[in-house]
């Protein structure tokens, strides 16, 4: 609702003479402010950068574990220089860590925070 029609509504009020659909009317515009207004925001924190689109983090947290998985994938040669027997056994772990992490579901990691422990295999 327009301010001019705001204002000749408050008029038409205060004159008595008011309807009935009018109150409903400003109603709804209540209603309708606030969201408005929080899309207002929400658009103005996405042009000041301090907002990220799903798409957006998505692609970042994909490329943060690919690269995780890359240098993971290295820990084997790093560690056991010229032992293959050795770069094998941490190859192996790596791999198997891996695949668990790949298993793990995302209400899962509430049970991590809340104290569960993982106990390797042995």
């Amino acid at each position: 609702m327009s301010l001019l029609a705001s204002c000749s509504h408050l008029r038409e009020q205060a004159a008595g003479r008011a309807s009935q659909a009018q109150p409903s009317t400003l109603r709804r515009s209540a209603r309708l402010a606030p969201a408005q207004a929080e899309a207002h925001e929400r658009k103005n924190a996405q042009e000041r950068g301090e907002l990220f689109g799903l798409v957006e983090v998505t692609n970042t947290i994909t490329g943060l574990i690919e690269l995780t998985k890359a240098y993971l994938s290295r820990v084997g040669a790093v560690v056991a220089k010229g032992d293959a027997a050795l770069r094998q056994r941490i190859d192996q772990a790596v791999n198997d860590a891996l695949i668990d992490l790949s298993d793990v579901e995302v209400v899962d990691m509430n049970a991590v925070r809340l104290g569960a422990v993982i106990k390797p295999d042995e």
